[in-house]
C-alpha cells in the first residue's frame, strides 16, 4: 500500500497511507491546505503548455493568487513564484512558447536549484508549461477533466455565477481599513507588525514581512492574528496621538 510523506506549511511532517486509486485525491485533499510531497527537481516541473490554466496546483501543495501588482503568482512552501510568459522564439536558437513560475534565488536555496550566472541574477523555477504534448487530464483541476470539445462549448442555459470573494483580498482590505492613518499603514511599520504577528501565530516557524505573502496562505489563524494585532497596535498608536 503506497504511503505519502507530506510536509505542511509550518514544517510539520505527516505520513498518510493511500492506494493507487486514491493517490491523487489524497494529494488534492492535503494540498489544498498547503501540504506537499516530495521535492521540486532542478529546473522545475515540466508540463505541456496547454495545461498552464488547467493544472491543479493542489497536487503540489501550491496556492494561486494575484499579488499586489496585479500579477499572477503561486505560493509554495512559503515562497512566492511569479508567472512569466515567454513567446516562441523563431530565429536563432528556436524556443517554444513557455509559461514559467519562478522567483529570485535566496542564499539559503540549495545550489542545484539556482539557475543563472553566479555573479549576476539567479532564480529558482517551480514549474514551467511548454511544448505541444497532450494535456495530462489526471493532473488538471477535476472540473476541467472533460473532453476538449465539451470544455469549449459556451454556456448558454444559465448566467455565470459570480466569482467567490478572495479571502486574502478581503483580509488585506480589512487590514488597511484598520491601520489607516497610523504608522502601520507605511511599509516599515507594516513589516514590523506582520513579522511579529506571523511569528506569534506560527510559533516562529513561519516569519514574513510581506502582508501579501502571509495572507496568501489563507491560514485563518495567521489572518486573525494579523488583524487582531493590527487593531491593537493601531488603537495604541491613535491613543498616543490623541494624548499628545
Amino acid at each position: 500500500m503506497p504511503t505519502l510523506h507530506l510536509t505542511g506549511p509550518l514544517g510539520t511532517s505527516l505520513s498518510v497511507e493511500t492506494t493507487d486509486d486514491t493517490l491523487l485525491s489524497t494529494l488534492r485533499k492535503y494540498g489544498k491546505t498547503g501540504w506537499s510531497s516530495g521535492e521540486i527537481p532542478a529546473g522545475g516541473l515540466v508540463l505541456p503548455h496547454g495545461m498552464a490554466d488547467t493544472f491543479d496546483w493542489a497536487l503540489i501543495g501550491a496556492r494561486p493568487y494575484t499579488n499586489s501588482d496585479g500579477e499572477q503568482a503561486v505560493m509554495h512552501r512559503g515562497h512566492s513564484y511569479k508567472r512569466r510568459d515567454f513567446e516562441a522564439k523563431t530565429t536563432g536558437v528556436k524556443m517554444p512558447a513557455c509559461i514559467k513560475y519562478s522567483r529570485g534565488a535566496k542564499p539559503t536555496d540549495p545550489p542545484h536549484l539556482k539557475e543563472g550566472d553566479e555573479s549576476g541574477v539567479q532564480y529558482v523555477t517551480l514549474i514551467m508549461f511548454k511544448g505541444t504534448g497532450k494535456a495530462l487530464s489526471q493532473y488538471e483541476v477535476p472540473s476541467t477533466n472533460k473532453p476538449t470539445e465539451q470544455r469549449q462549448q459556451p454556456a448558454q442555459t444559465a448566467p455565470l455565477a459570480p466569482a467567490a470573494p478572495d479571502p486574502a483580498q478581503k483580509a488585506r482590505t480589512q487590514y488597511f481599513a484598520i491601520v489607516k492613518g497610523t504608522l502601520f499603514e507605511q511599509d516599515a511599520g507594516r513589516a514590523e507588525l506582520i513579522e511579529a504577528a506571523t511569528r506569534h501565530a506560527t510559533g516562529g516557524q513561519f516569519v514574513t514581512k510581506s502582508l501579501t505573502e502571509a495572507l496568501a496562505l489563507n491560514d485563518p489563524t495567521i489572518t486573525r492574528c494579523i488583524l487582531d494585532t493590527a487593531q491593537l497596535w493601531a488603537d495604541e498608536e491613535r491613543g498616543k496621538a490623541g494624548a499628545a
